[in-house]
């Protein structure tokens, strides 16, 4: 789930090419995720161990959605470092 969720991602960035970032078809969609997922992370992380919460359903969302940001933060952040992703998820 994990790499299909990064795969995912990445498919947005390689498959619709732009000079820039700046230009990118989905910038607004990654920007409106970072700043979604970083005001929710904190709010999921805080319902574990809660009585009714099913720790392992919480620990897995975390687990991907932690990793999309990560994913999403380097292509926003430097877009040679998608080579590393490339090499990582495009296998």
């Amino acid at each position: 789930m994990v790499s299909l969720v990064a795969h995912l991602e990445y498919l947005l960035y390689h498959l619709n090419p732009a000079p820039s970032i700046q230009v990118h078809p989905f910038l607004s969609h990654w920007v409106e995720t970072v700043i979604r997922l970083q005001n929710r992370l904190p709010k999921v992380t805080a319902l574990l161990g809660k009585s009714g919460t099913d720790d392992a359903a919480v620990l897995t969302w975390l687990l991907v959605q932690k990793t999309r940001l990560e994913v999403i933060r380097r292509i926003l952040a430097n877009e040679t470092e998608v080579r590393l992703l490339r090499s990582q998820y495009m296998r």
